[in-house]
């Protein structure tokens, strides 16, 4: 398993927000610092010293896990959203 941290991920620039924060089963979008886009689903996260830590395992890649702040997230598709229109799809 090979682990990435923070440091070796492009950090998304301060004027550009997310639209959803970040849950247990989101899919994010990070980069890697060679330009490379790493598509991950979080699997766990805990605040350490004031900040939230996410981990992630990437879909693409085996064997491949980022840990990682918020500020290294580029996109978040949300596992919530999707359910719920899955759901509204099925009893409509």
């Amino acid at each position: 398993m090979k682990t990435i941290n923070t440091h070796q991920l492009v950090q998304r620039t301060h004027g550009e927000a997310l639209e959803t924060p970040i849950h247990v089963g989101d899919t994010v979008y990070l980069k890697l610092a060679d330009g490379t886009e790493v598509r991950s689903v979080v699997i766990f996260d805990t605040p350490i010293s004031g900040d939230i830590i996410y981990t992630a395992d990437a879909v693409d890649r085996a064997g491949f896990r980022a840990r990682f702040r918020e500020t290294a997230v580029h996109a978040v598709e949300s596992a919530r959203a999707m359910a719920r229109a899955v759901n509204n799809a099925v009893y409509a």
